[in-house]
């Protein structure tokens, strides 16, 4: 009983909650022995740790860090929600079939890219690109091959053609083996639309550029595999499927969890 009213006093000043706690530290006395026993033979604690309160301590610690890997879990699938939410957003803003292109975006990432990572990419270049966004499973493909005969990263690649062709500066597209003369594409383009180049607004501007893009990197990279091909594909996938993995669990847990902690906090 001693230890019952220590609890109490030190946690709780309420009738109401007094019960719900000494159910709680009842529950929570379980797994202190555990944690207590740990400590013990890990710093040699033992005449600390046999003292109820130590113990009870100790659990609080444990549960009350597990909480907190819980919110920050909770926080990182809000985010994750939020980058979906997004594509929904601007997908429908710029007039695309968000189903279609996300689907086509998946298969373009060959299982190597994290969906997240990848999916805000897609968000980014819908931003930069507009209706054009449509063809980002295509530049997808030349980024990966790209990455296999230049190095980097597919997302950094993918990132450097979307602004490449929202800008029209391409110098940076030489980093990636693509040589392309953005004055040359707009009149390409502009005469296979029967008129000067002159004539041509940002968005006909883009479209050069990206006809540009797909000509040169489909031609450039004909021969190279989009996969790297063996252990470093099969070790990426396996990575991939943990990390998205992980995103499901996180996204589970902010559904679940997330108004929990909010009437929590805002009770405080």
């Amino acid at each position: 009983m001693a230890d019952e009213r220590i609890s109490v006093e030190i946690v709780l000043d309420d009738g109401s909650v007094q019960k719900g706690f000494a159910k709680f530290e009842k529950e929570a006395q379980k797994s202190s022995n555990n944690i207590a026993d740990d400590l013990s033979n890990a710093f040699s604690f033992d005449k600390i740790l046999k003292n109820p309160l130590a113990k009870t301590t100790a659990a609080i610690a444990a549960i009350g860090a597990t909480i907190k890997q819980a919110f920050d879990l909770t926080l990182e699938g809000e985010k994750i929600m939020k980058i979906e939410k997004q594509f929904t957003s601007l997908s429908q803003q710029a007039g695309l079939m968000g189903d279609s292109l996300k689907a086509a975006f998946n298969q373009s990432l060959g299982g190597v890219i994290d969906d997240t990572d990848a999916l805000n990419a897609l968000n980014q270049g819908i931003i930069l690109l507009g209706e054009n966004a449509a063809k980002i499973p295509d530049l997808m493909i030349i980024a990966r091959k790209a990455t296999n005969a230049f190095g980097g990263d597919a997302i950094t690649n993918l990132q450097a053609i979307e602004q490449a062709i929202a800008t029209g500066s391409t110098k940076r597209l030489r980093e990636i083996g693509l040589i392309i003369n953005a004055e040359e594409a707009y009149t390409k383009y502009a005469k296979s639309i029967g008129i000067s180049k002159e004539f041509l607004n940002e968005s006909g501007k883009q479209q050069a550029i990206l006809n540009a893009v797909l000509e040169k990197g489909g031609d450039k990279f004909k021969n190279i595999s989009a996969d790297a091909g063996g252990a470093t594909t099969a070790y990426q996938k396996f990575n991939v499927e943990l990390n998205n993995l992980g995103d499901n669990l996180k996204k589970g847990l902010a559904s679940t969890l997330g108004g929990v902690f909010s009437g929590a906090f805002n009770t405080i």
